[in-house]
Protein backbone atom coordinates (compact mmCIF):
# COMPACT_ATOMS: atom_id res chain seq x y z
CA UNK A 1 0.00 0.00 0.00
CA UNK A 2 1.40 3.44 -1.06
CA UNK A 3 2.28 6.04 1.66
CA UNK A 4 0.43 9.75 1.04
CA UNK A 5 1.87 12.79 3.59
CA UNK A 6 3.39 15.83 3.24
CA UNK A 7 6.80 16.83 3.59
CA UNK A 8 7.77 18.98 7.12
CA UNK A 9 11.06 20.38 7.66
CA UNK A 10 12.22 22.75 10.22
CA UNK A 11 13.47 26.27 8.55
CA UNK A 12 16.13 28.54 11.27
CA UNK A 13 15.33 32.45 10.94
CA UNK A 14 16.99 35.15 11.41
CA UNK A 15 16.32 35.76 14.92
CA UNK A 16 17.37 32.08 16.06
CA UNK A 17 13.88 30.31 16.21
CA UNK A 18 12.98 27.39 14.37
CA UNK A 19 9.82 27.42 12.41
CA UNK A 20 8.05 24.26 11.04
CA UNK A 21 7.06 23.63 7.55
CA UNK A 22 4.86 21.93 5.27
CA UNK A 23 4.66 20.90 2.15
CA UNK A 24 1.38 22.23 -0.10
CA UNK A 25 2.12 19.32 -2.44
CA UNK A 26 1.25 15.58 -1.17
CA UNK A 27 4.14 12.90 -2.29
CA UNK A 28 3.82 8.98 -2.31
CA UNK A 29 6.03 6.59 -1.23
CA UNK A 30 5.31 3.37 -3.14
CA UNK A 31 6.96 -0.04 -3.96
CA UNK A 32 8.34 -0.61 -7.18
CA UNK A 33 7.84 -4.35 -7.39
CA UNK A 34 10.36 -5.22 -10.55
CA UNK A 35 13.45 -3.61 -8.65
CA UNK A 36 12.03 -3.84 -4.86
CA UNK A 37 12.84 -0.46 -3.59
CA UNK A 38 10.46 2.07 -2.24
CA UNK A 39 10.49 5.15 -4.83
CA UNK A 40 8.94 8.56 -3.74
CA UNK A 41 7.11 10.89 -6.57
CA UNK A 42 5.82 14.02 -6.08
CA UNK A 43 1.90 14.65 -6.29
CA UNK A 44 -0.65 16.99 -6.27
CA UNK A 45 -1.92 19.49 -3.76
CA UNK A 46 -5.25 17.36 -3.44
CA UNK A 47 -4.99 14.68 -1.39
CA UNK A 48 -8.06 13.04 -4.04
CA UNK A 49 -6.08 13.16 -6.82
CA UNK A 50 -3.20 11.95 -4.97
CA UNK A 51 -4.55 8.91 -4.06
CA UNK A 52 -5.52 7.95 -7.61
CA UNK A 53 -1.72 8.98 -8.88
CA UNK A 54 -0.64 6.64 -6.00
CA UNK A 55 -2.99 3.76 -7.16
CA UNK A 56 -2.05 4.04 -10.84
CA UNK A 57 1.61 3.57 -10.02
CA UNK A 58 1.33 0.59 -7.83
CA UNK A 59 -0.76 -1.63 -10.97
CA UNK A 60 2.10 0.26 -13.41
CA UNK A 61 4.39 -1.45 -11.14
CA UNK A 62 2.66 -4.79 -10.61
CA UNK A 63 1.78 -4.81 -13.95
CA UNK A 64 5.65 -4.08 -15.58
CA UNK A 65 7.03 -6.49 -12.63
CA UNK A 66 4.74 -9.09 -14.99
CA UNK A 67 5.93 -8.38 -18.35
CA UNK A 68 2.23 -7.01 -19.09
CA UNK A 69 3.07 -3.15 -19.64
CA UNK A 70 6.26 -3.94 -22.07
CA UNK A 71 4.23 -6.36 -23.50
CA UNK A 72 1.59 -3.72 -24.37
CA UNK A 73 3.82 -0.71 -25.44
CA UNK A 74 4.55 -2.12 -28.67
CA UNK A 75 0.70 -2.78 -29.48
CA UNK A 76 -0.11 1.27 -28.15
CA UNK A 77 2.48 1.93 -31.01
CA UNK A 78 0.06 0.26 -33.69
CA UNK A 79 -2.47 1.57 -35.75
CA UNK A 80 -5.86 0.72 -34.21
CA UNK A 81 -7.18 0.36 -37.71
CA UNK A 82 -4.79 -2.82 -38.56
CA UNK A 83 -5.66 -4.36 -34.88
CA UNK A 84 -9.31 -4.03 -35.90
CA UNK A 85 -8.55 -6.42 -39.06
CA UNK A 86 -6.81 -9.13 -36.57
CA UNK A 87 -10.17 -9.10 -34.38
CA UNK A 88 -12.20 -9.47 -37.35
CA UNK A 89 -10.34 -12.37 -38.54
CA UNK A 90 -10.25 -13.44 -34.70
CA UNK A 91 -14.24 -13.23 -34.91
CA UNK A 92 -14.08 -15.47 -37.64
CA UNK A 93 -12.11 -17.83 -36.60
CA UNK A 94 -14.32 -18.13 -33.64
CA UNK A 95 -17.18 -19.16 -36.03
CA UNK A 96 -19.05 -15.60 -36.90
CA UNK A 97 -19.92 -15.08 -40.43
CA UNK A 98 -18.47 -13.32 -42.77
CA UNK A 99 -20.86 -10.90 -42.38
CA UNK A 100 -21.06 -10.33 -39.10
CA UNK A 101 -17.71 -9.85 -39.02
CA UNK A 102 -16.90 -7.15 -41.90
CA UNK A 103 -19.90 -5.22 -40.59
CA UNK A 104 -18.60 -4.91 -36.92
CA UNK A 105 -15.38 -3.92 -38.06
CA UNK A 106 -16.54 -1.51 -40.35
CA UNK A 107 -18.48 0.12 -37.40
CA UNK A 108 -15.36 0.17 -35.47
CA UNK A 109 -13.46 1.89 -37.79
CA UNK A 110 -16.15 4.20 -38.49
CA UNK A 111 -16.06 5.15 -35.12
CA UNK A 112 -11.86 5.67 -34.71
CA UNK A 113 -11.69 7.53 -37.51
CA UNK A 114 -14.52 9.98 -36.93
CA UNK A 115 -12.71 10.62 -33.35
CA UNK A 116 -9.25 10.91 -35.17
CA UNK A 117 -8.50 7.33 -32.46
CA UNK A 118 -5.01 6.36 -34.57
CA UNK A 119 -3.82 4.48 -31.29
CA UNK A 120 -5.02 2.71 -28.59
CA UNK A 121 -3.79 5.53 -26.39
CA UNK A 122 -6.16 8.10 -28.11
CA UNK A 123 -9.42 6.12 -27.73
CA UNK A 124 -11.27 7.49 -25.10
CA UNK A 125 -15.23 7.52 -23.74
CA UNK A 126 -15.84 11.13 -23.96
CA UNK A 127 -14.65 10.96 -27.68
CA UNK A 128 -16.61 7.67 -28.41
CA UNK A 129 -19.81 8.86 -26.23
CA UNK A 130 -19.75 12.55 -28.42
CA UNK A 131 -19.19 11.02 -32.31
CA UNK A 132 -22.44 8.31 -31.06
CA UNK A 133 -24.18 11.58 -29.76
CA UNK A 134 -23.90 13.73 -32.24
CA UNK A 135 -25.02 10.54 -35.09
CA UNK A 136 -28.46 10.27 -33.29
CA UNK A 137 -28.77 14.40 -33.80
CA UNK A 138 -28.05 13.06 -37.59
CA UNK A 139 -30.65 10.60 -37.77
CA UNK A 140 -28.92 7.19 -36.23
CA UNK A 141 -31.64 5.67 -34.40
CA UNK A 142 -30.96 4.51 -30.63
CA UNK A 143 -30.77 0.97 -31.94
CA UNK A 144 -28.30 1.43 -33.99
CA UNK A 145 -26.68 3.23 -31.92
CA UNK A 146 -26.52 0.61 -29.53
CA UNK A 147 -25.36 -1.85 -32.02
CA UNK A 148 -22.50 0.66 -32.68
CA UNK A 149 -21.02 0.83 -28.39
CA UNK A 150 -21.43 -3.02 -28.49
CA UNK A 151 -19.02 -3.69 -31.12
CA UNK A 152 -16.23 -1.21 -29.89
CA UNK A 153 -16.93 -2.35 -26.43
CA UNK A 154 -16.29 -6.44 -27.74
CA UNK A 155 -13.19 -4.68 -29.73
CA UNK A 156 -12.01 -3.36 -26.09
CA UNK A 157 -12.17 -6.04 -24.62
CA UNK A 158 -10.39 -8.38 -27.01
CA UNK A 159 -7.63 -5.66 -26.67
CA UNK A 160 -7.55 -6.21 -22.99
CA UNK A 161 -7.58 -9.97 -23.30
CA UNK A 162 -4.76 -10.79 -26.19
CA UNK A 163 -2.78 -7.81 -26.12
CA UNK A 164 -2.60 -7.15 -22.65
CA UNK A 165 -4.25 -3.77 -22.86
CA UNK A 166 -4.29 -2.25 -19.06
CA UNK A 167 -7.76 -1.59 -19.00
CA UNK A 168 -11.26 -1.12 -21.48
CA UNK A 169 -11.44 2.48 -21.62
CA UNK A 170 -14.95 2.31 -22.80
CA UNK A 171 -16.02 0.17 -19.98
CA UNK A 172 -18.07 3.19 -18.02
CA UNK A 173 -20.36 3.76 -21.05
CA UNK A 174 -23.77 2.33 -21.29
CA UNK A 175 -26.27 1.61 -24.21
CA UNK A 176 -29.67 4.21 -24.64
CA UNK A 177 -32.81 3.36 -24.03
CA UNK A 178 -34.43 1.91 -27.86
CA UNK A 179 -37.54 1.78 -26.37
CA UNK A 180 -37.85 5.37 -26.51
CA UNK A 181 -36.76 5.73 -30.14
CA UNK A 182 -39.19 2.73 -32.02
CA UNK A 183 -38.78 3.79 -35.58
CA UNK A 184 -39.55 0.67 -37.12
CA UNK A 185 -40.85 -1.78 -34.62
CA UNK A 186 -41.35 -5.51 -36.39
CA UNK A 187 -44.74 -7.93 -36.47
CA UNK A 188 -45.82 -10.54 -37.97
CA UNK A 189 -48.35 -9.92 -41.44
CA UNK A 190 -52.24 -10.20 -40.66
CA UNK A 191 -53.63 -13.28 -42.92
CA UNK A 192 -54.94 -10.14 -45.25
CA UNK A 193 -51.87 -8.31 -45.91
CA UNK A 194 -50.00 -11.65 -46.18
CA UNK A 195 -52.66 -12.53 -48.99
CA UNK A 196 -52.58 -9.35 -50.69
CA UNK A 197 -48.61 -9.70 -50.84
CA UNK A 198 -48.70 -13.31 -52.48
CA UNK A 199 -51.12 -11.68 -55.32
CA UNK A 200 -49.47 -8.59 -55.76
CA UNK A 201 -46.07 -10.49 -56.36
CA UNK A 202 -47.48 -13.13 -58.69
CA UNK A 203 -47.86 -10.54 -61.59
CA UNK A 204 -45.15 -8.72 -60.43
CA UNK A 205 -41.97 -7.83 -61.89
CA UNK A 206 -38.29 -9.32 -61.39
CA UNK A 207 -36.32 -8.20 -58.26
CA UNK A 208 -33.25 -9.03 -57.15
CA UNK A 209 -32.49 -11.58 -60.18
CA UNK A 210 -35.71 -13.18 -59.22
CA UNK A 211 -39.40 -14.06 -60.70
CA UNK A 212 -42.37 -12.99 -59.19
CA UNK A 213 -43.64 -16.52 -58.92
CA UNK A 214 -40.54 -17.53 -57.69
CA UNK A 215 -40.44 -14.91 -54.98
CA UNK A 216 -43.97 -15.74 -54.36
CA UNK A 217 -41.98 -19.60 -53.20
CA UNK A 218 -39.60 -17.58 -51.38
CA UNK A 219 -42.72 -16.01 -49.29
CA UNK A 220 -44.39 -19.18 -48.83
CA UNK A 221 -41.03 -20.89 -47.70
CA UNK A 222 -40.48 -18.14 -45.44
CA UNK A 223 -44.14 -18.34 -43.36
CA UNK A 224 -44.47 -21.89 -43.21
CA UNK A 225 -41.31 -22.74 -41.75
CA UNK A 226 -40.36 -19.57 -39.74
CA UNK A 227 -36.84 -19.10 -41.12
CA UNK A 228 -34.75 -15.71 -41.33
CA UNK A 229 -33.46 -14.24 -44.65
CA UNK A 230 -30.15 -15.34 -43.88
CA UNK A 231 -31.24 -18.71 -42.57
CA UNK A 232 -33.04 -18.87 -46.28
CA UNK A 233 -30.44 -17.87 -48.01
CA UNK A 234 -27.86 -20.69 -46.24
CA UNK A 235 -30.07 -23.47 -47.03
CA UNK A 236 -28.74 -26.03 -49.56
CA UNK A 237 -30.52 -29.64 -50.93
CA UNK A 238 -28.95 -31.57 -47.86
CA UNK A 239 -31.65 -29.18 -45.45
CA UNK A 240 -34.57 -30.47 -47.84
CA UNK A 241 -36.75 -33.75 -46.84
CA UNK A 242 -39.25 -34.46 -49.77
CA UNK A 243 -40.02 -37.90 -48.02
CA UNK A 244 -41.16 -36.02 -44.57
CA UNK A 245 -44.97 -35.02 -45.17
CA UNK A 246 -44.64 -32.74 -41.59
CA UNK A 247 -41.70 -31.29 -42.33
CA UNK A 248 -43.43 -28.00 -43.88
CA UNK A 249 -47.11 -28.69 -43.45
CA UNK A 250 -49.50 -27.94 -40.67
CA UNK A 251 -47.81 -24.53 -39.98
CA UNK A 252 -50.17 -21.33 -38.93
CA UNK A 253 -48.66 -19.91 -41.86
CA UNK A 254 -50.19 -22.00 -44.10
CA UNK A 255 -53.43 -22.02 -42.86
CA UNK A 256 -53.27 -17.90 -43.13
CA UNK A 257 -52.29 -18.35 -47.01
CA UNK A 258 -55.17 -20.47 -47.89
Amino acid sequence: MARIYRKIWTKRLSDGTKLRTRSKAWYIDYRDVASDTVKTVKGFTDRKATEQRAAELERTSERTAVGLIDRFAEECRRPLLEQVEEWKAALMAKGSTRTYAELSAQRVKSVLKATKSASWPELNANKVSADLAERRLQGLSVESSNHYLRRLKQFCRWMVRTKGAPSNPLESLTLQNARTDRRHDRRALTADELRRLITTTETGVTRFGMTGPDRVVLYRLAVETGLRASELRSLTWNDLSLSNSSAVCGSAGAKMLK
